[in-house]
């Protein structure tokens, strides 16, 4: 095998053809189920942490092969892609807002005064 910046990809391919089984298995999120176990045992605290949500929703590596199953079942029941509804509300903006005309003309003649006054302590020193 060529190696390629997607060399992983090719390499799911290859356990595609030799290994149907780890790659159902991956499809069926049984590694992250592994993950999960892995974690409950060796670091609770890790897991509290990362699976939290899965926590809330009371679900354990044990129910996830099931979640996806339903899930690919949905999808085949009804493909078809339904849009959620948009959210309402302000989106906010974290970019200024332009200066007007008179706002910038204010802004330079300040400067303009700030330069001459210290223009003038300058000239009153010598």
């Amino acid at each position: 095998m060529r190696f390629t910046y997607n060399a992983s990809v090719h390499f799911l391919i290859y356990l595609f053809i030799k290994k149907k089984k780890v790659l159902r298995g991956r499809i069926f999120g049984e590694h992250v189920a592994e993950y999960i176990e892995l974690l409950q045992g060796e670091n609770p605290d890790l897991y509290k942490k990362q699976f939290s949500q899965y926590i809330k929703l009371n679900v354990d590596g044990t129910k996830l092969p099931e979640i996806y199953k339903a899930a690919h079942a949905a999808i085949r029941k009804n493909p078809a892609f339904v849009n959620k509804p948009k959210k309402e509300g302000v989106k906010k903006s974290y970019k200024e807002k332009p200066l007007t005309l008179a706002e910038r003309k204010a802004k330079v003649a300040k400067k303009k005064e700030i330069y001459k006054a210290q223009a003038g302590a300058q000239a009153d020193d010598e």
